[in-house]
């Protein structure tokens, strides 16, 4: 029961809660909306870089398939996506998300934005446009339902039935469910990106295949979606230096992609 879900993390410093708190306040999240993480290139693992290059790759895709990027937002990436549930009282407390090494999980949101939290990272608020709150509430509902599969480090789509999930793929399979649309967040199927190539095939071939051929998303993808309104989380007056949070958060969360 979300209700059973532990407090957030117990070393984070009063200033750094303080912080997120004041932009959670700012920001009118809902059951259903979805929470973009972007880190820049000198603090996130060879993994985040890597998905979000593909993510300058897939703008330019959505671009040639019609879908308009304003100017300013074309530097917008990100390298991880989750959903924002609600408690009894409908008020937004925690996540649900894909994330490598742990599977599909849920975490309190205070938690969310200090395990993903370095200098200079940015999070985005997702709106998901065309979408009832009831069938907010549906996806919201399939993505609970599926806590405890396991990471999809393939980025396989995924089949029943053991399905397993990435972290963008958990989002785009519960809005297909609760929309009942083939397609949700794109208006035709999304051909995998693999850019830069050489990480990706040895990242591969560390898995024992070569690069898939095939159809999916990535977090870029669902943030320039048609169907996504986004905005920045104001997180002002977060301290530079985190480190000596960073070790509980790993150890007890993971930094997962």
């Amino acid at each position: 029961a979300l209700s059973d879900l532990p407090s957030p993390l117990p070393h984070a410093s009063h200033s750094m809660l303080a912080a997120i708190r004041r932009g959670l306040s700012r920001t009118d999240l809902r059951r259903g909306d979805l929470l973009f993480v972007s880190v820049p290139e000198a603090t996130s693992s060879e993994l985040s870089n890597a998905i979000q290059a593909n993510g300058i790759v897939t703008i330019d895709w959505l671009e040639k398939c019609g879908v308009s990027v304003r100017p300013a937002q074309k530097n917008d990436s990100a390298f991880h996506v989750a959903m924002v549930l609600a408690d009894g009282l409908d008020r937004a407390k925690y996540v649900v998300e894909a994330a490598r090494g742990f599977g599909v999980r849920v975490v309190t949101l205070e938690d969310y934005f200090l395990m993903y939290w370095s200098p200079g990272a940015r999070f985005f608020h997702g709106f998901v446009r065309q979408a009832s709150a009831c069938q907010k509430r549906h996806a919201a509902a399939f993505a609970l339902r599926r806590v405890g599969a396991p990471y999809a480090d393939d980025f396989a789509e995924p089949s029943e039935p053991h399905p397993s999930y990435y972290c963008s793929s958990l989002v785009d399979y519960a809005y297909r469910e609760a929309l009942n649309e083939e397609l949700v967040f794109t208006k035709k199927p999304f051909p995998l990106l693999f850019q830069p190539v050489g990480f990706w095939t040895d990242y591969y071939r560390e898995l024992g295949t070569r690069l898939p051929q095939g159809f999916g998303s990535n977090p870029t993808l669902l943030l320039h979606s048609h169907r996504v309104r986004y905005s920045e989380v104001p997180l002002e007056g977060m301290p530079v230096d985190v480190s000596f949070v960073g070790a509980d958060a790993s150890t007890r969360l993971g930094r997962a992609c």
